[in-house]
């Protein structure tokens, strides 16, 4: 736990000093940045959660900058697809969601309407920012979908977790037609790119 406090600490440090700030949350969620190792390099990933009465809480990405230190690479043909996709794998797999909203977690044996649920969502159109050449990859402000995801959450009796991955589901209408490998980065500090969408979990044009 202490480790994990002080990749937080440090990832909020960055974006202080960087001068970037991440878009605000809707309002009842608060806003935090983790550290998650993406293929080899570590990334600043900024979130908007929130923690549940009954259940771990919902999770919305909001944007994600790769750490300038230390200094790191990928493996060779890594694309920014692989990376987002990752970072969903991530979001979507839990660990991020029972550190920032701790809770028991019921046995399998009760009713599965009783398991902890959670939800992962992801907006579909997205930009680039470049901050002091670190390209930040943040929702686009003018973004009308998203893809949302439902994890339910029991232990079994040999103590171990198992998560039950609903399908992702559309929601909205995108209004980003073109690709991420069709738009150019923005190439002075402040600019933005035009938006744009991956080939998403439940968006694939």
């Amino acid at each position: 736990m202490k480790t994990i406090k002080l990749l937080l600490v440090s990832s909020l440090l960055f974006l202080f000093l960087s001068g970037y700030q991440a878009k605000a949350c809707n309002q009842g969620y608060a806003q935090t940045t983790i550290t998650l190792s993406i293929l080899g390099c570590d990334y600043d990933v900024t979130i908007c959660y929130k923690c549940g009465v009954s259940y771990p809480g919902d999770i919305i990405l909001s944007s994600y900058v790769k750490k300038p230190t230390p200094p790191c690479s990928h493996p060779p043909g890594t694309t920014p697809q692989a990376i987002f996709d990752e970072i969903i794998k991530q979001l979507s797999d839990g660990p991020s969601i029972f550190i920032l909203c701790p809770s028991p977690i019921p046995p399998c044996s009760v009713n599965p309407s009783l398991y902890f649920t959670y939800t992962v969502t992801v907006p579909v159109c997205w930009q680039k920012y470049n901050d002091n050449g670190n390209m930040v990859f943040q929702v686009c402000s003018t973004s009308t979908a998203e893809c949302q995801q439902t994890v339910r959450v029991c232990r079994s009796p040999d103590g171990k977790i198992n998560k039950t991955f609903g399908p992702w589901t559309p929601i909205g209408q995108p209004n980003c037609p073109d690709l991420e490998v069709d738009v150019d980065d923005p190439t002075n500090s402040g600019d933005t790119s035009g938006c744009f969408h991956f080939v998403n979990v439940c968006y694939n044009p």
